[in-house]
């Protein structure tokens, strides 16, 4: 309800200004976060998402390569970050350690061997981003249900195993701090991680 009050109000104030004086040239949105930043770190922003745009494209032509494909429009949203994951984890699955062999399987999301599972469970953060994000074989997808990496692992092996490998992709600069955090929460009860998911939302509601 807030949002939609929200673009409600944007409606009469971009009308009203279409009326006094024409259609604008353009319009910029900008999220909550962006408000308090200087001229100079929104250009560092446009110059990095440049760069995305850049590694996307580059992105879907490796994995045009990997389907046998010719043209890079036939690449998803969904292809891509299946893509990115694997590439994130050195194409294994994060949970087992097992190597990703068939990359043709793993990209493709209609194909059920593997799944991309929501580290933390989507309901309780709504975090939908990579940082949230893992590659995984769907037997273990399925064998996880809501509750973190950690609390499904029962054998002390795997549990090292997975550690290991998440400290391996945090030192190398593969994952952020945030993605770290969730892949090593161990409890979902009285997470300090969910607090402040909890607060930086409130403080969103409070700019919009």
């Amino acid at each position: 309800s807030v949002v939609f009050r929200s673009l409600n109000e944007t409606r009469k104030i971009i009308n009203a200004i279409v009326e006094e004086y024409g259609s604008p040239w353009a319009v910029n949105l900008e999220v909550a976060s962006e408000l308090g930043r200087s001229w100079s770190e929104r250009g560092e922003i446009e110059k990095q998402n440049k760069q995305n745009q850049k590694k996307a494209q580059q992105d879907r032509e490796k994995i045009c390569q990997i389907m046998g494909w010719s043209a890079p429009d036939n690449v998803s949203g969904a292809m891509l970050e299946r893509f990115r994951l694997g590439e994130q984890q050195g194409w294994q699955c994060l949970y087992t350690g097992k190597p990703i062999l068939d990359k043709c399987a793993a990209v493709d999301p209609k194909n059920k061997q593997y799944e991309v599972d929501h580290i933390v469970p989507f309901s309780l953060i709504l975090d939908n981003s990579l940082n949230n994000k893992a590659l995984v074989l769907m037997d273990e997808n399925q064998a996880k249900g809501q509750r973190t990496p950690l609390m499904y692992m029962r054998s002390a092996e795997q549990k090292n195993g997975y550690i290991t490998r998440v400290n391996a992709m945090a030192q190398k600069h593969l994952i952020s701090d945030r993605k770290r955090q969730y892949l090593l929460l161990a409890d979902l009860k009285d997470s300090n991680l969910l607090k402040e998911w909890k607060t930086r939302n409130l403080n969103d509601t409070r700019y919009i």
